[in-house]
């Protein structure tokens, strides 16, 4: 299902968090299903494993028309990655990413969005009500991939979030949604990986997921 069919009352809050933003309906579409069809593709290397580390991320990162889509399940280069890989791994990177992403499923690891909208957010962004509110309201993009029938979770899920703006206002939107308790008991600000660049953090991430 494309973008605009499940979320276009969504969509008119992104519009409103971004007044001056003339969006491209058909790049944020591409982007969507593309990255969508990549996450999906994951699925396929947890088949047999449980999940136990969760990291909740915003939303894959705008990229132009022609430019190829940058997201964590895709083959292009990712900072990202290598954070995360520095997080599990001692060895370094694999320069093949299929072979990373492989080896991140086996050590039981997955990554979910709180936001089907690819855009330039920015702290101010962040700190704009509107956005919690768009988070709130975009949930069913969330806990649909928490319960997609394919994921077999942990008895003790670690769950840790990407970023802190973002993560604040997830904690907010999510504090009355009860699609996470079934994975935690509960999570706070402690759960939050972002160092000081905003960027996650290996050995934060290390100290939640008790690694």
């Amino acid at each position: 299902m494309e973008l605009f069919e499940r979320f276009g009352p969504e969509y008119e809050l992104l519009k409103g968090l971004f007044p001056r933003t003339n969006f491209c309906r058909e790049r944020l579409n591409q982007i969507f299903v593309c990255t969508e069809a990549l996450w999906d593709k994951n699925l396929e290397r947890l088949k047999g494993k449980e999940v136990k580390y969760l990291l909740i991320a915003e939303a894959p990162p705008w990229t132009p028309e022609n430019d190829d889509i940058k997201y964590f399940y895709s083959t292009t280069p990712s900072p990202w990655r290598t954070r995360v890989w520095n997080t599990f791994c001692d060895t370094r990177r694999p320069d093949d990413s299929e072979e990373a992403l492989q080896t991140l499923a086996e050590k039981k690891f997955l990554l979910i969005d709180t936001l089907p909208f690819s855009a330039k957010y920015t702290s101010p962004r962040r700190r704009n009500r509107k956005y919690e509110k768009l988070i709130r309201e975009c949930s069913s993009f969330f806990c649909d991939k928490l319960k997609h029938p394919s994921i077999t979770w942990s008895r003790e899920v670690k769950v840790a979030f990407a970023l802190k703006l973002n993560g604040c206002a997830a904690i907010r939107a999510y504090s009355d949604i009860n699609c996470l308790s079934s994975i935690m008991d509960e999570f706070d600000e402690e759960n939050i990986t972002a160092d000081d660049a905003g960027q996650p953090n290996p050995t934060k991430m290390r100290r939640i997921f008790d690694l």
